[in-house]
């Protein structure tokens, strides 16, 4: 049971690998035809950051699995070495999945800012549509009030 499970699990990441990788393709090709210049770049670094990240994680399961046939008669320091550089790939798959979380966070606060500064903009430029249409007066009509929008 044992020998299924040590083939089984660098089968499964492999396929999910695989599977990632072709889902970042599609993504790839639908979203790069975008007029906005930004976005485009950032769609294609989080492209190359997330295709490398997949590509590693089919590696790495490649690597498990060859890895279990080294025969014991291989010398040890070539071992050490395999399994270290299996180890670095891992650890680097993890520090791209890290930048990729830094970088959502920074692309998504910029936009959320920036639609932030432009809500802003219209409500104040409602309030004074508003304030030019009732002739100046205090009381608002309550269905168009500016606060009704506000928790939007």
């Amino acid at each position: 049971m044992e020998t299924w499970g040590n083939y089984l699990i660098p089968i499964f990441f492999f396929a999910v690998a695989c599977v990632l990788l072709w889902m970042h393709s599609r993504t790839w090709q639908a979203s790069r035809d975008s007029p906005d210049p930004e976005e485009r770049d950032y769609r294609h670094r989080q492209y190359r950051r997330r295709m490398q990240t997949s590509g590693l994680l089919a590696g790495a399961a490649v690597a498990l699995l060859v890895g279990q046939w080294i025969p014991e008669t291989v010398p040890r320091t070539f071992r050490i070495i395999f399994w270290g550089g299996v180890v670095f790939v891992v650890f680097w798959v993890i520090l791209l999945a890290l930048a990729d979380i830094v970088a959502i966070y920074h692309y998504y606060g910029r936009l959320r800012t920036t639609y932030l500064v432009e809500r802003a903009k219209l409500q104040a430029q409602l309030r004074r549509v508003q304030a030019a249409r009732c002739n100046g007066q205090q009381n608002l009509p309550p269905e168009s009030s500016p606060e009704k929008y506000s928790d939007r």
